[in-house]
């Protein structure tokens, strides 16, 4: 498939949903757009970097919003993506979501102080004061998400 590689920030409750045949009629997601790459001073020579950048930024949205640094990678037809909450940082809204998307996710490993510790100081907070607090600063300097298979999804209930 040809599409736009989205992040989405997600709880595990609805991350289970997808991995069980259900859909997402509308959610936040994070994506490569003109307005990230200037955000970030990148230019579209720089997709690596951007694409990492767009995941980090769904991993605070996701701490602020659930409490858990959860990103699913997805690929979706450019028709299922518009624009989102924090269009300046890359934000878009994908429609029907489905698990076909799917490609990756990354997520803490259990147990996580830090994480802990940066989700009780971001709760509620919107992505731009999130990203400035120190407890942010410090999960980002001390923790990497992890890459998981799609395959994994349906154990998350589990792990997380």
């Amino acid at each position: 498939m040809s599409g736009v590689l989205v992040f989405v920030p997600c709880s595990p409750e609805r991350a289970l949903a997808l991995s069980d045949g259900e859909s997402f009629a509308s959610c936040q997601a994070f994506a490569v757009t003109p307005s990230l790459l200037r955000a970030l001073d990148l230019t579209p020579a720089d997709d690596e970097d951007a694409e990492y950048g767009c995941m980090l930024l769904a991993s605070v949205w996701g701490l602020a919003q659930y409490g858990t640094r959860l990103v699913l990678v997805a690929e979706v037809p450019q028709g299922q993506v518009g624009e989102g909450d924090d269009a300046d940082n890359g934000g878009v809204r994908v429609s029907g979501l489905r698990l076909g998307h799917l490609q990756s996710f990354f997520t803490d490993e259990a147990g996580q102080s830090l994480v802990a510790e940066a989700s009780r100081a971001v709760e509620g907070l919107g992505l731009d004061e999130a990203w400035e607090t120190d407890e942010v600063q410090q999960l980002m300097r001390g923790t990497s998400l992890l890459w998981h298979s799609v395959e994994e999804l349906a154990r998350l209930g589990k792990d997380v």
